[in-house]
């Protein structure tokens, strides 16, 4: 009955590219969608909104430098998200760890880490207030939207509180975050783009396709068809 159970289970959740199975990658066939409305205070109080349910955008931060993954020197980082995580704390005046709620873009569970890494938060305490990607909605930053919309709602029940919002695009390739609260800020929202500051810290390699010889292993994954090993990839 076990043998049963665990080959009814790699039915139903395979292996993808080594170790992440199905259910550990975003599903892009999920129907979902949100709406964002964004007006002054003033119209706010003119058209006699509630206080309570107001929020406020406190700073968004992106980075638009891309880099393909291959030419990455360091494909488990991220500058991307570490300049622009920092430029973002830095324009709201706070910092992750008076943020109480995050949602970080969980495409892979290697984003979410690298995320965590860069940003300086540990994996120990909740990094999503959605449930994560996997049945969240796509495709690609779509899944924002909705996570902007419920974080809305977890701030509007916490009232004072903090919630971080990041995106990313493709592999890690661009970086995006935004803060909002239920609270004005402690300075006026503001935005800012780290793009040159990105391209000046990311250092590239150059690929060289046609290479046979030695070579250490940086990284690698394994890609599955049918429930069975068939490419391997592998950075040198």
């Amino acid at each position: 009955v076990a043998a049963e159970q665990i080959e009814h289970a790699s039915e139903r959740n395979p292996m993808l590219a080594f170790p992440y199975t199905k259910l550990h990658n975003s599903q892009w066939n999920v129907d979902q969608a949100a709406g964002l409305v964004f007006c002054s205070q003033a119209a706010a109080e003119r058209l006699g909104i509630d206080p309570a349910r107001w929020i406020f955008p406190l700073a968004v931060a992106e980075s638009n430098h891309m880099v393909p993954l291959a030419e990455r020197r360091d494909p488990d980082r991220s500058d991307g998200a570490r300049i622009a995580g920092a430029k973002a704390f830095e324009l709201a005046q706070t910092s992750a760890d008076r943020v109480a709620h995050l949602e970080l873009y969980s495409c892979f569970p290697s984003a979410v880490r690298i995320q965590a890494r860069e940003l300086g938060i540990g994996t120990e305490r909740p990094l999503t207030v959605t449930g994560g990607m996997a049945f969240g909605g796509g495709p690609l930053n779509n899944f924002v939207l909705q996570a902007v919309a419920r974080m809305a709602h977890v701030l509007r029940a916490d009232p004072g509180s903090a919630g971080l919002v990041s995106a990313v695009s493709g592999m890690l390739t661009k970086q995006g975050f935004s803060l909002w609260s239920s609270a004005p800020g402690a300075a006026p929202f503001a935005t800012a783009d780290t793009t040159s500051e990105v391209e000046r810290a990311l250092e590239r390699v150059r690929v060289v396709p046609d290479y046979a010889g030695a070579a250490s292993v940086r990284t690698y994954t394994v890609l599955y068809e049918g429930g069975a090993p068939a490419r391997a990839v592998a950075f040198c």
